[in-house]
């Protein structure tokens, strides 16, 4: 992840052209309205589930991409060996995103009201 901000409306989390590529992602654009909870996790590897489709995926090091299975749709941009945020989104298409960050815990304080 380049970078994460949070304005009223939305919540705009800019990937890098890497992140992007290998994920076939594009910037993450979250509505506000839609966010139903906010953790902040140890091991974002252990969230994921489902089949990758499409992305990259390097087994205990990095995940980036787009996990499906049974009526969910997880977007990730996850690094080995960092503690990430993860933003549930039932009302969206795209149920959850996992992204790691260095310093998640004041993320998820910016996006708590």
């Amino acid at each position: 992840m380049e970078s994460m901000s949070v304005n009223q409306h939305e919540v705009v989390i800019e990937l890098s052209r890497f992140e992007k590529v290998m994920g076939f992602l594009g910037d993450l654009h979250i509505p506000r309205s839609a966010i139903e909870s906010v953790t902040v996790v140890d091991d974002p590897h252990g969230e994921l589930s489902g089949f990758r489709a499409p992305g990259l995926s390097v087994p205990g090091h990095t995940k980036i991409g787009t996990w499906r299975g049974k009526g969910k749709r997880i977007v990730a941009v996850i690094r080995k060996e960092q503690r990430a945020l993860v933003i549930d989104t039932p009302e969206l298409d795209t149920t959850r995103f996992i992204v790691t960050a260095d310093d998640p815990d004041a993320l998820a304080a910016a996006l708590v009201p």
